[in-house]
């Protein structure tokens, strides 16, 4: 019998990098079919009128709404090959970029945060037309120490 080790991965990124962008269209991908061989979605840990809704927008080519600054809507898929398997899980701590940011200048975030980080490999969204200093790709793996 074939063992598929679990992962788990952190979707975050600065300000106006497309993260919620990437949620609808993700969620497109996980519940239509339409790319055979794609992961499915096994389970979602989430509000789902509020992912239904970021699809809706981005179906309709509505500018999707940014995240509001005191919102702190979590995000949890789980995917599969199919729907009885789960093969990862995708995180996205859809806060606005600009909270995202302050964590990094503030030098402070959560103990939950911390644990999310400490648990998951992160994948980190990034627009250099937006963000001079940043690089145009950043993959990090967090550790426990």
């Amino acid at each position: 019998m074939l063992t598929i080790m679990k992962s788990k991965q952190l979707m975050i990124g600065l300000p106006e990098t497309g993260k919620t962008t990437f949620l609808a269209a993700l969620w497109q991908v996980v519940i239509s079919g339409e790319i055979r061989n794609s992961l499915r979605l096994v389970k979602l840990d989430a509000n789902s009128e509020y992912v239904d809704q970021v699809h809706r927008d981005w179906l309709f080519t509505l500018p999707v709404e940014r995240t509001n600054f005191n919102s702190n809507q979590t995000v949890s898929m789980k995917l599969g090959l199919d729907k009885d398997q789960e093969i990862t899980e995708l995180v996205f701590p859809d806060m606005s970029g600009e909270l995202f940011s302050l964590q990094w200048t503030e030098r402070k975030w959560s103990k939950t945060y911390d644990d999310l980080v400490r648990e998951a490999t992160v994948s980190a969204h990034v627009n250099p037309r937006k963000n001079e200093r940043a690089p145009v790709e950043v993959y990090l793996t967090a550790s426990s120490p």
